[in-house]
C-alpha cells in the first residue's frame, strides 16, 4: 500500500514563512490588524445576539478571504497590496461565496465540538484550506472548496493539528507576556505559515515522491 506523500515539517514551513515576511513584517502586521480593529470597534456597538451573529457572518467570511489572499501574495503568489484585505467584498458573488463558506464550515466545526472534542478538531483541520482554495480559485463554490480542502489535508491531519497547536502555544505564551500585543505579529505569522502549508500540500499532489521528513 502506497504511503502518504510527505511534506516539510511544521518547523520548516514556519521558517519559510519567516523568510517570506522578511522586510514585510510591518506591512503585514498593519494589514492584518484591520480585522482586529473592526472587531474591537464592533465590540463597543450595542447589538442584539441575532444582530451580532449577522454582523459576524457578514464580516468574518469576506475578511478571512481577504487575509488569505494577502497571505498568498506574501508567499509569492501575486503582488502584496493592502487592498487585498478587502478582496472578499469584491462583488456580490464573491461576498456571498465567502459568507456561505464561513457559515457552512463554522456550522460543521461547531457540530463536531458539540458531540466530542475530537470530531470538532478534525473538522477544523479538514476545512482549514477552504479559503485558500477560494482565494486561488474564486470561481469555485463553497462545497467545491470544502471538498478540495478535505482532499488536500488527507493523510496530513495530525501534522496540521500539530501546526495549530504550535501557534496556540505561541499565542498563549507571547500573548500573556505582552498583554496581547504580540497578536499583531502572530496573526500575520500564522496566516503566512498557513499559506506556505497550503503550497506544500499542493506540491505533494504533483510531486508525491519528494524527499522530506514528515511530522510536527
Amino acid at each position: 500500500m502506497a504511503s502518504d506523500p510527505v511534506i516539510l515539517r511544521n518547523v520548516e514551513i514556519m521558517a519559510q514563512a519567516r523568510r517570506s515576511l522578511e522586510g514585510k513584517w510591518l506591512f503585514a502586521a498593519s494589514s492584518f490588524a484591520v480585522y482586529l480593529v473592526v472587531e474591537i470597534a464592533l465590540s463597543f456597538v450595542p447589538l442584539t445576539l441575532l444582530a451580532s451573529l449577522g454582523v459576524t457572518l457578514f464580516l468574518a467570511g469576506p475578511f478571512e478571504f481577504g487575509m488569505v489572499s494577502l497571505a498568498l501574495a506574501l508567499v509569492g503568489q501575486g503582488e502584496a497590496r493592502f487592498a487585498l484585505v478587502f478582496d472578499g467584498f469584491d462583488g456580490l458573488r464573491r461576498l456571498g461565496t465567502a459568507c456561505l463558506a464561513y457559515l457552512l464550515t463554522a456550522t460543521l466545526i461547531s457540530i463536531g465540538f458539540v458531540f466530542l472534542l475530537v470530531p470538532g478538531v478534525m473538522a477544523m483541520v479538514s476545512y482549514s484550506m477552504v479559503f485558500f482554495v477560494l482565494a486561488e480559485h474564486p470561481e469555485s463554490g463553497p462545497l467545491e472548496a470544502m471538498a478540495r480542502s478535505r482532499a488536500l489535508v488527507e493523510g496530513h491531519r495530525w501534522q496540521i493539528l500539530g501546526f495549530y497547536l504550535r501557534f496556540l502555544g505561541l499565542y498563549l505564551l507571547l500573548g500573556s507576556l505582552t498583554l496581547g500585543l504580540a497578536f499583531i505579529w502572530l496573526i500575520p505569522y500564522q496566516m503566512v505559515s498557513l499559506a506556505e502549508l497550503y503550497r506544500e500540500l499542493q506540491r505533494t499532489e504533483f510531486d508525491p515522491g519528494v524527499s522530506a521528513v514528515n511530522g510536527a
